[in-house]
């Protein structure tokens, strides 16, 4: 078997001064093992490629369906949701994929069951995810916990680390590569169009995450998109926010206070808030954006872009993971940019070649009075 380990490289991408993370597979020509380094930082290493794995949460599969190895999975659940429909709602995601083949719900996944029909269970690194003592309890039957998100800011590297994972076929890299391609020719096209526009470098922006208290910071993938597309984000103006994650707490370090100051000096033009639902309505435009957590808040009263209506809510499918290249098309859109694209085409494309049903509609919503309205 050839050597088949994974490097972290950062590519700098002279395109609207993007900087993008890849994954590359060096192959020196002598016997080795597979070796990358999951999502919690841990080492990974096998023998051989994976076959038949027990995948925890919906991200998972979803990528595996993307490379075609949907045959791989024999296991597929919840590991720590106490909401026992949840497991009716996992598999109604894949009902011609994964139909009788799903483990039954648990809160608990134990080293018993799982030794019985997998080596390895792939779970997400810390949402929805296996605790350390489940994975202790399944490595002392010798069953490995690898783990990836397969979503957020770490969807891209996580499929290539899959491809790596599973050997690398030329089925599994011919299935990479037209995922690729079609992502980058929609996100390529989209920051051409944004070069022909008015230039919008000096507007700045909130993103946030909407029922919580979480503020994206500029090293979240998502920042990356919205500033792809349009201005900065405001928390670059503010000195000394410790950058640990891709969040901030917008109670925390008098942040509240910064932005409306900065909002003072100059008015925040926009907020993108993520919604937590994936639903057409985004349950109902997230209960009318929860005034009552964001809208009224005093951290944020009075911000310009609350009194002018500029507010988006986007589903969150498509700010993070497999769908976000859709993303790039609608801040686009609700920008003023025009793409060229629709973007209830391009998701009908994504669900004819991969087979799933994700929603055409219910994918932005504008914010104005504590009223939504449906976009796109």
């Amino acid at each position: 078997m050839n050597v088949k380990i994974l490097a972290l490289s950062i590519v700098a991408i002279v395109c609207v001064g993007a900087v993008a993370a890849y994954f590359v597979a060096f192959d020196d020509n002598e016997e080795g093992p597979i070796e990358i380094v999951d999502g919690s930082g841990k080492t990974i290493t096998l023998s051989e490629p994976l076959s038949d794995v027990v995948v925890v949460n919906t991200n998972i599969p979803k990528q595996m369906k993307i490379l075609g190895l949907e045959d791989e999975v024999v296991g597929i659940a919840y590991a720590s949701q106490a909401t026992s429909d949840r497991s009716g709602a996992l598999t109604a995601l894949f009902p011609n994929l994964y139909d009788n083949n799903n483990i039954p719900f648990t809160k608990n996944i134990t080293g018993e069951s799982m030794v019985m029909i997998t080596k390895c269970v792939i779970c997400p690194v810390k949402s929805m995810s296996l605790s350390e003592t489940q994975e202790k309890d399944l490595a002392n039957l010798g069953v490995i916990v690898i783990r990836l998100d397969c979503n957020g800011d770490t969807a891209l590297d996580d499929l290539k680390k899959l491809t790596i994972l599973f050997g690398e076929t030329k089925p599994i890299m011919d299935a990479y590569d037209g995922y690729y391609d079609l992502y980058y020719s929609v996100v390529d096209t989209v920051k051409e169009k944004v070069k022909l526009a008015p230039s919008t470098a000096d507007n700045t922006f909130l993103y946030y995450m909407v029922s919580s208290k979480w503020i994206y910071n500029q090293t979240s993938d998502g920042n990356t998109m919205i500033e792809t597309v349009y201005g900065k984000n405001v928390l670059r103006n503010i000195n000394n926010i410790p950058l640990t994650g891709v969040t901030n707490d917008a109670t925390d370090t008098g942040i509240g206070e910064v932005i409306r100051d900065e909002d003072v000096k100059n008015p925040i033009s926009k907020i993108f808030l993520r919604a937590q639902s994936t639903s057409p309505t985004v349950t109902t435009a997230e209960n009318e954006w929860n005034t009552s957590v964001f809208g009224t808040s005093v951290l944020y009263e009075g911000l310009s872009a609350i009194d002018t209506g500029e507010v988006y809510m986007f589903n969150s499918n498509i700010m993070s993971g497999c769908l976000s290249y859709v993303g790039y098309v609608l801040l686009a859109e609700v920008c003023g940019i025009e793409t060229g694209y629709d973007a209830a085409d391009i998701i009908e494309e994504y669900n004819e070649t991969y087979g799933f049903e994700e929603s055409t509609s219910g994918l932005v919503f504008q914010i104005s009075g504590g009223k939504a309205t449906m976009l796109f």
